[in-house]
């Protein structure tokens, strides 16, 4: 029977930091700096912002009187001037699963700052169709229809399966057929995806995709991605709100 699965969405990476490089580095121009960052990421992003002025003490760069010695002062007066560029040297990896196959071809068209990598149906026999049930099916009662519509195009795959006879198949025969096999499964079905983007297109993708107009599926992804970046990145995501309705928007847009 077609499972019916919503969209789960888990952090599994960001940037490690090499202190010892970091160290070495700030040896060689002569600074004597410490940070109050509270993360390896927030610290990241702060040797980021100093690199470009030189701002690791006023005694480095003449034209500086003051510095900002707080991390989170830092950063947060890096969101509040746009100097986003800081933000794109710290990337961030979800698996994004339990999605369709209509949420990942639109999720794609975000190229800049980002990459993905999907679970392939060249290679995944489908055995069972994992499929999300769009509001608009249960408001119209067709959601009943929606999963039948689905169970048979399930069971064309069995059935090829056996007509080919995969299991007796070589590995290169299989891929061969599993690709063929593949034409005949629908958008809607269900699969995975690992995401990796910085925070800056993050900040982007986040206000643009949580919209109201957005695609259904993306905003209920979205707005998972927004929560988990919010409570993990507290002050380059502080600028944002949720409203009731799950559209976030920042005070801040053009970071």
């Amino acid at each position: 029977m077609a499972k019916v699965v919503n969209a789960e969405v888990y952090f599994v990476a960001s940037p490690f930091v090499d202190d010892d490089g970091i160290a070495d580095y700030l040896r060689s121009i002569g600074a004597e700096w410490q940070s109050n960052a509270a993360s390896g990421d927030d610290f990241f992003m702060e040797v980021a912002g100093r690199v470009c002025y030189k701002s690791f003490g006023t005694e480095l760069n003449k034209n500086l009187t003051r510095v900002r010695d707080d991390n989170a002062e830092y950063l947060g007066n890096i969101i509040k001037s746009g100097h986003g560029r800081i933000l794109e040297h710290i990337n961030c990896s979800f698996i994004i699963h339990n999605v369709s196959r209509v949420f990942t071809h639109e999720f794609i068209t975000h190229k800049v700052g980002t990459t993905q990598s999907q679970e392939s149906l060249r290679f995944v026999r489908l055995d069972e169709l994992r499929v999300y049930v769009p509001d608009v099916m249960k408001k119209y009662n067709m959601d009943e229809y929606f999963l039948r519509k689905m169970q048979e195009l399930e069971e064309w795959q069995r059935e090829m399966s056996l007509m080919f006879k995969l299991d007796e198949k070589s590995f290169e025969e299989k891929k061969i057929i599993t690709s063929a096999m593949r034409r005949l499964a629908p958008m809607g079905l269900c699969t995975t995806v690992m995401w990796t983007a910085n925070l800056r297109a993050i900040r982007h993708i986040l206000e643009q995709r949580t919209n109201r107009h957005a695609e259904e599926e993306i905003r209920k992804v979205m707005d998972q991605v927004g929560s988990i970046m919010q409570e993990r990145f507290q002050v380059v995501f502080e600028d944002f709100s949720r409203n009731d309705i799950g559209e976030w928007k920042a005070k801040y847009a053009k970071v």
